[in-house]
């Protein structure tokens, strides 16, 4: 029997060795809690399931920051007049949403102009298909993740993803920020962990 001659194939979705060894953040010349720390607001930007939340847990939170979450207020106008509050109270604030565009940021930053408070950015970087594997990971492969103490979240829809895409304009400085920071993906978990994680998973989210 004549076997078929050898034929290359690729796997679709994210493939975990294709991932380049970057900086957690870059720029690496001024730190990620200023030094002293002041009051300010930092507004994350990027797909969901890039490490937003854990990012917040891991510097801001122990700094004192107060975390504004539109899934937890539901609405950007209360996310909004939660902000004011704060600021007024001499609180600095992490904005944890996606906040896809400028006109989307805006309403924040317009805050932070009124306050004379300063604003910075991070962008939290990835492609679509990393941040489509990570909420495959979360969803499917632990019932609890040892690594943020915290139950897996339910996977999202495909659409979620594609919209942000859709969507997109990256951060700029004249929107108002002092500073824009970008993350780079870095899992952060026990070996385990990261073996599972760098197993091919993919559904057809469409």
């Amino acid at each position: 029997m004549k076997l078929p001659p050898h034929q290359n194939f690729n796997l679709p979705g994210f493939q975990a060795s294709t991932l380049p060894q970057l900086p957690r953040v870059t720029p690496t010349s001024s730190p990620i809690i200023p030094i002293p720390q002041k009051q300010e607001v930092v507004m994350f930007v990027g797909y969901p399931c890039l490490g937003k939340s854990s990012f917040f847990r891991r510097h801001f939170e122990p700094a004192g920051y107060t975390h504004l979450n539109q899934d937890t207020l539901k609405t950007r106008d209360k996310c909004v007049k939660v902000l004011q509050e704060a600021l007024k109270a001499g609180q600095s604030c992490v904005i944890d949403n996606t906040n896809r565009n400028a006109a989307t940021r805006k309403p924040y930053l317009d805050v932070c102009a009124a306050n004379r408070i300063t604003a910075r950015c991070f962008n939290f970087t990835g492609p679509i298909e990393l941040a489509w594997h990570n909420n495959l990971y979360r969803a499917f492969n632990l019932p609890y993740s040892v690594a943020t103490k915290e139950a897996t979240r339910a996977l999202l829809p495909y659409a979620a993803f594609t919209s942000f895409r859709n969507d997109y304009e990256e951060p700029i400085l004249s929107e108002g920020f002092s500073e824009v920071k970008k993350v780079n993906w870095v899992f952060e978990g026990t070996e385990e962990e990261k073996k599972n994680w760098s197993m091919w998973l993919q559904i057809d989210g469409k």
